[in-house]
Formats: C-alpha cells, structure tokens, sequence
C-alpha cells in the first residue's frame, strides 16, 4: 500500500507586484506534485477577475533541479495544461465583484502523468537538490494583496521510474506562412500545448497557428497536418464543465428592460480563458501506447502555418526515464 504525505511548504505568505522570486526547497522524498494556491481580493467594484487575472499575480513558475530547470510555464499556461492533462480542474472560489471580495485558485504543478501514480513522479533527492521558483508578477490587473499557499504530495515509498518535464519554447515568426520551430531530442512526447496570440474571432478567421504539422528527420508523421479549429477542439475535450461554463454570456432582449427582462439564448464569449490554446495529443490512454518517440533522429520540428506574425508559446510534455530504474 502505497504511503502518502502532504505538506504545507509555504503558508499563506503575502507578496506586492515586482517582488524578487520566491524560493523554496523542495521535499527529499519521492514527489508527486505540488499544489500552488492563490489567494486575493478584487480590485474593482462591478469586476469579476477572471481566473487568468488571479494566476496571473505570478509571471513564472518553476521547478530547478541542480539549477536546470526541469519545469518553466507561465501560470496561465499551467492552468490550461493542468486541464489537458486531467491533473485539476480548479476553477476560481468565492469570488465576488462588489470590492475586496475573496477569491482563491490553485495550480497544479505535476511530475506524473496522473497525480498520485506509484510509479511515476520525481524520485528522491537531497537536500536542496529540488527547488520551486515563483516570480510575482511586474503588476496586477483585477485583484489586489495576493497571498500563496504551496503543498507537496509525497509518495513516501514509490517506486518512480519517470517523471515529466515541460519548459517553455517561444518564438515569434519574422513573416507569416510557414516556419519550423525545432523541439527537444531524445524523450517520448506525452502532448504538445500550443498558444496563439491571434485566434478566430467575430467574423475574422485568422490564427497565430493556422495549420501544425509534425515532422520527424524532416518527414511528416504522425501528425501530417492539423488546423487550429481541431487543436481547440482536442484541447476542450479535456477542459471541465465548470471552466467552459464561465465563459458564456447572455444578451439582454432589445428595448429598455422591465421585470423580469428576458435575455437570448446563451453565447460563448471571444474573451474565453482557452481561446488561446491548443493541444496535440500523444497520450490519450495515459497508458503510453501513442507516445510520439523522438530518440535516436536528428530532428524534431513542428511545422507551423502562421496567419500573422504574433507571439506563440510551445510545450512539449516530455516522460524521462528515472536513471537506473527497472
């Protein structure tokens, strides 16, 4: 039977906009993942934040091995992966938008492919080896006096033979068409999050990512070509009710309202927290039958089809095998 332990690392500590990065040593024994919690105020009356508005109080998160970073993701980019990835579905709490109204939010930052996983996390280490790096961010929008909250999830006696890593690539293309962005060699592919600055919107079609292809030595495979409304598609079918249920709208009825006014049928709004965001998908079974292997070629790109020129972000979900491990 496997033994657990959860510990509170950083307890409900208060930080201001451009403060210098929070360190902190990571646990020694086999780790799971880590819990990151948010905590705050509204700013504004008759403004609800949105839940990129309370994670965004940090710019970066980070998980440092030795000092090489194994994890680097921008918060907003956790919450959405945490979704593609089944680790959390968390969705904001107890806010409100009458002014100074709590609310709270937690990221997950995860070293298994399923939280809780005997054999999948980050092995035991020594002291000071492991360290979790936040970096508050340069300003708020929305929310005022931030606090954090950080809990690990240890497996006490697991028996880690992998562990996931995912850092950030960013790249803004010098023109539109296509572009090769070249990814890391070496470790299987869980998934691939993708972000686009530009997306569809009213009556505008273009993207960021437009279309995606994988290439392997130079060869389409696996995924020979994509489009940008199938990205978004594989991405929500992993996002919660909860979360795509938040970014609906109502319309008011024409005329001025009286008693009960009736409103239209419900819309998905254009300012949805995913808009953003795709997803290829390598895993989907959890069980590694589809991992996209990239040992042993020389090159491994993805081929991308830009509308306009705009910043991107890639993540690719990379499974290292342990050293030593059976």
């Amino acid at each position: 039977m496997a033994i657990r332990n959860r510990t509170i690392l950083r307890q409900e500590v208060a930080f201001a906009a451009g403060d210098a990065a929070i360190v902190d040593n990571l646990p020694v024994n086999p780790l799971s993942f880590v819990d990151i919690t948010l905590r705050g105020a509204t700013s504004v009356a008759n403004t609800l934040p949105t839940p990129f508005n309370m994670a965004s109080v940090l710019s970066r998160i980070e998980v440092l091995f030795r000092g090489s970073s194994i994890i680097s993701i921008a918060p907003n980019d956790l919450l959405v992966l945490q979704d593609a990835m089944g680790w959390l579905n968390s969705g904001p709490g107890n806010s409100s938008d009458t002014g100074l109204d709590r609310w709270f939010i937690t990221l997950r930052v995860s070293f298994s492919r399923m939280p809780f996983w005997f054999n999948e996390g980050f092995p035991a280490s020594r002291a000071g080896e492991l360290q979790l790096r936040l970096t508050p961010a340069a300003a708020f929008v929305n929310v005022t006096t931030p606090s954090i909250l950080v809990e690990t999830e240890e497996i006490l006696d697991g028996e880690f033979t992998r562990f996931l890593k995912y850092t950030q690539l960013a790249r803004t293309p010098t023109a539109t068409g296509e572009s090769d962005q070249d990814l890391p060699i070496g470790n299987p592919y869980c998934g691939i999050l993708l972000f686009g600055t530009t997306f569809p919107t009213s009556t505008t079609v273009t993207a960021s990512l437009r279309e995606v292809r994988v290439l392997m030595d130079n060869q389409e495979a696996y995924i020979p070509r994509t489009r940008w409304d199938s990205l978004r598609a594989q991405l929500r079918m992993h996002v919660s009710h909860g979360s795509e249920l938040m970014n609906h709208v109502h319309r008011l009825a024409a005329g001025a309202p009286a008693g009960d006014a009736l409103v239209e049928a419900a819309q998905w709004s254009n300012g949805s927290q995913y808009a953003q965001y795709g997803w290829l998908e390598f895993d989907p079974l959890r069980d590694g039958q589809y991992l996209l292997p990239t040992a042993g070629r020389s090159r491994v790109s993805l081929r991308i089809n830009a509308d306009v020129a705009d910043a991107q972000r890639i993540y690719p979900i990379e499974l290292l095998t342990v050293p030593g491990a059976a």
